[in-house]
């Protein structure tokens, strides 16, 4: 989708003029503010540009710019840019050629990374949302093809865009975690980056001093705060996050929320900017809450908890008191005549950092005695269960047998 860029090269360009989108411009920028909105209005907003292609401007920093681009019936011959674009498919689809004569059809959910000097040529109809770092500069286009070709320019043809089906790829799971989220890197580079995420729970207050966000939600629904606003978010929505405000996000509903950020300057958890103590929620997805008589469903099995017995299986009953607070019941079975042998306490980071010193030391680690205990979660689904991990692994437990 290099061309999936020129597009936005050879278009963009003129739509800077209309929409003071800067695309190249040197000196000062527009203040970027905080925004929320959807492809809906961004679709009614774009604008023409040349024939086939309508652009609506997202967010635009000296270091990347965003913007959503409807593109009709579209040809751009062999081409390459100065620097790296990265384009995800909303809806359509296109065929993309590479400098070594082969083929790619692209469509919904599928993102293009195209790092800068990788040619490519696109055709076909749909909608994107682009992503320039740093932002489009008509003047570093090389045209392989066509009335514009450069002279004597070449393309190397070991070089490709990567192309990652977005769903598949956060289902397999995401390599990278911080308080509250996990992700994974699709493009990196100083100017900017591009990541794919996933929020369990909430994230907390914070900011990020010098990096400015735009997230496409995916799936799932959540409440955030961006400065002194709230919004509620779902899929189809886009969100800018200028550098340096104060935001968190919470999910709502029972799926985790799911989204592509596009950060400019690049993305560096270690410099978030925490602006609150990020909480663990420790509420059960409400499933699993619908309770025998006394409340205790959530059913874990879990081993060495019976110094001289390492490989008998101990049956957790819990149910949440709490936010802070987690109570299990200990059994020796999962028949109706099974005995109550023990208790277990679970407690959040929050309590435990105030125990004595002392104290802590009759204390477990979820995050490191899950692995260690061969934890199951009879009845559950796997995403079920993914939940209920996630719920307590960051959370401390004291066990008392009887």
């Amino acid at each position: 989708m290099a061309n999936l860029s020129q597009w936005l090269i050879v278009a963009v360009a003129a739509v800077a003029a209309v929409f003071l989108f800067g695309l190249g411009r040197k000196g000062p920028e527009a203040s970027l503010q905080p925004t929320v909105s959807d492809i809906v209005q961004l679709a009614s907003q774009s604008q023409k540009t040349e024939e086939g292609l309508s652009v609506a401007p997202i967010a635009h920093t000296r270091t990347g710019e965003v913007s959503f681009a409807r593109l009709e019936d579209v040809s751009f011959p062999m081409h390459y840019h100065g620097q790296s674009e990265i384009a995800y498919v909303l809806q359509g689809e296109f065929t993309l050629e590479f400098a070594d004569e082969s083929y790619r059809t692209v469509g919904p959910g599928e993102l293009v990374v195209i790092p800068a000097g990788v040619a490519t040529s696109v055709s076909g109809s749909g909608d994107i949302l682009l992503f320039s770092a740093p932002p489009e500069n008509e003047r570093d286009t090389v045209w392989l093809e066509g009335p514009m070709a450069k002279r004597g320019a070449k393309a190397d043809p070991t070089r490709k865009p990567d192309i990652i089906n977005v769903t598949d790829r956060i289902a397999k799971g995401l390599d990278r975690e911080r308080r509250g989220f996990r992700f994974t890197v699709a493009f990196e580079s100083k100017a900017g980056s591009v990541e794919l995420f996933r929020i369990e729970q909430g994230v907390a207050l914070h900011k990020h001093p010098k990096e400015n966000h735009v997230l496409y939600i995916l799936k799932g629904h959540g409440k955030g705060q961006i400065g002194d606003r709230t919004a509620e978010v779902g899929p189809g929505q886009i969100v800018v996050i200028p550098a340096n405000v104060p935001h968190k996000l919470e999910r709502i509903g029972d799926e985790p929320l799911d989204f592509i950020l596009f950060s400019t300057p690049g993305f560096h958890p270690d410099d978030i900017v925490w602006l609150e103590t990020p909480q663990q929620t420790m509420t059960m997805p409400p499933a699993m809450m619908a309770a025998p008589a006394q409340g205790f469903a959530l059913h874990i099995d879990a081993k060495k908890h019976i110094n001289d017995m390492p490989d008998f299986v101990v049956h957790h009953y819990c149910k949440t008191l709490d936010k802070n607070y987690i109570q299990c019941l200990l059994l020796d079975g999962d028949q109706p005549n099974a005995r109550v042998i023990g208790v277990e306490t679970i407690i959040s980071p929050e309590v435990y950092a105030q125990l004595p010193e002392e104290e802590r030391a009759s204390w477990h680690y979820h995050k490191d005695e899950i692995p260690l205990v061969d934890a199951k979660l009879p009845g559950l689904s796997e995403e079920e269960a993914q939940k209920v991990v996630a719920a307590v692994e960051n959370t401390y437990g004291r066990v008392v047998i009887f």
